[in-house]
């Protein structure tokens, strides 16, 4: 790991490990998985830019303006499908994390006799170098609103950024979150959505994309699904990474239904 990605992620982890402070060893194990797995999603909202910004090998002066050119390689669309399955993954795993979090905050099982130094790996450093801004990758979202409108790694280029911190704020204040658990949950929710509607548009893009006859001439929507099924069958790919966002978006909403109904605070 590059020295600017551990000192992100050291001061992270101290940030929220102060803030869920654990009172016992069964927390302390919840809350560092949880983080992790946080960590994890963070790093693949850069691994998600890159398989749908990359270009074929081989491409041509338009497709260097599509957004979806990647569609058209086969590489691409393995790339895409892998992503779709580890985003799955990190759902399940992140989804079982917060649960057991949730269930050890109503348990007792003594007070831990360990620091906050001992408990969390790598403890950051005082002395730790400072970066300019510009090597420096976002902050990792503390569960913040502010975090999620300076991470611009979730607007692609031919998004429209504007619209991103719009829905980040529509939601941001419908949920109106109590606490970093309720941040991080509503954050994951506006970045969820964000996406899905993303796969969407990719999805109504590609069709009339994907429509033009032999003569040059567009034969409409239908002839496109036809010849993406006739052919590299993208739209599976994207479907299916469609429904990882929405099933993700789903959990997300019955984990912060439970909160509220719970009313956990980060730390008891």
């Amino acid at each position: 790991m590059i020295p600017q990605d551990l000192d992100r992620n050291q001061k992270f982890f101290l940030y929220c490990w102060q803030r869920l402070y654990p009172r016992h060893g069964l927390e302390e194990i919840c809350i560092a998985n949880l983080l992790r797995t946080r960590l994890q999603e963070d790093l693949f909202l850069e691994v998600e830019r890159t398989v749908l910004t990359r270009k074929p090998i081989f491409h041509t002066a338009d497709e260097d303006a599509e957004l979806s050119s990647f569609l058209r390689d086969p590489d691409g669309l393995k790339a895409l499908d892998h992503l779709s399955r580890h985003l799955a993954h990190l759902t399940r795993i992140s989804d079982k994390e917060f649960l057991g979090l949730l269930a050890a905050r109503n348990e007792n099982w003594g007070a831990s006799q360990k620091n906050i130094e001992t408990c969390q790996p790598n403890p950051p450093d005082s002395q730790a170098t400072e970066f300019p801004d510009k090597e420096k990758a976002p902050a990792v979202n503390q569960g913040s609103l502010e975090d999620l409108l300076a991470d611009l790694r979730l607007v692609l280029p031919g998004e429209d950024s504007d619209e991103y911190r719009s829905v980040a704020r529509g939601l941001w204040s419908t949920f109106n979150p109590s606490g970093l658990l309720e941040g991080f949950l509503t954050c994951d929710l506006i970045t969820t959505q964000w996406r899905a509607m993303r796969a969407l548009n990719m999805q109504t893009v590609f069709l009339h994309q994907n429509c033009l006859s032999a003569t040059g001439h567009s034969s409409g929507p239908g002839f496109g699904f036809i010849n993406d099924a006739q052919g590299s069958q993208a739209l599976v790919s994207l479907r299916n990474y469609e429904t990882v966002l929405r099933r993700r978006f789903e959990s997300r909403m019955k984990l912060m239904r439970k909160l509220r109904k719970e009313d956990c605070s980060d730390a008891l």
